[in-house]
């Protein structure tokens, strides 16, 4: 997704769902490590997020590798989201899952295809993104927006918790390709009179 897509998306969100998102964005986790956050979790002094275990099928148990397991930096945008979702919820001990189901009377956390179904994918239609949106997405844009930025390949391994730096430089060298395009787009869109599109033009827009 692009920032100007995620802005969107954030204004149509409620509060839980916003957090929740956010923070997915902002620390590039998976669903299961997502849902099973508690808010012991979460050091709100040192602004950090303790990272150490994963739940499927309301099942917790250890996340998907050892590289996984990780304390993580908290942006300070972040830490007040947390802070306000927290004073709204029931759910606040630090014992309580982050996102509780009120449904199981906070004994569960949420379950990720109702949340994503009824909630996520409801609030993008209304905010006219017709994307395909799925958990894997934000943990992707997270990447693609941390090497758009600029940042090098070891940092964008260490936040993803990549175990395979392979799998890093893939996605590290597809939004690097990315960006080129764009700037190359707009070297055509300066030299070339508005509503014209030439030869050169065509050629240069269908290139890696």
């Amino acid at each position: 997704m692009t920032a100007e897509e995620l802005q969107l998306l954030f204004a149509e969100l409620g509060q839980r769902e916003r957090t929740l998102v956010l923070l997915d964005l902002s620390v590039g986790m998976r669903r299961g490590e997502l849902l099973a956050l508690q808010w012991q979790d979460v050091d709100f002094q040192k602004q950090t997020l303790n990272i150490h275990k994963s739940i499927w099928q309301q099942h917790l148990g250890p996340v998907k590798t050892e590289e996984s397991e990780r304390v993580m930096p908290l942006d300070e945008e972040m830490i007040d989201d947390l802070k306000r979702w927290r004073r709204e919820t029931p759910y606040a001990q630090d014992s309580h899952w982050i996102f509780a189901s009120s449904r199981m009377d906070g004994r569960q956390p949420l379950w990720p295809e109702a949340l994503m179904r009824n909630h996520i994918v409801s609030a993008a239609q209304r905010a006219g993104i017709t994307k395909h949106l799925n958990w894997h997405v934000f943990r992707h844009t997270f990447a693609t927006l941390l090497a758009a930025n600029g940042e090098d390949v070891k940092t964008v391994q260490s936040l993803l918790r990549h175990a395979n730096p392979g799998i890093t430089m893939g996605i590290y060298a597809h939004a690097v390709s990315s960006r080129k395009r764009e700037a190359q787009s707009r070297v055509v869109e300066m030299v070339l009179p508005s509503g014209r599109k030439s030869p050169f033009a065509i050629a240069v827009g269908g290139t890696a």
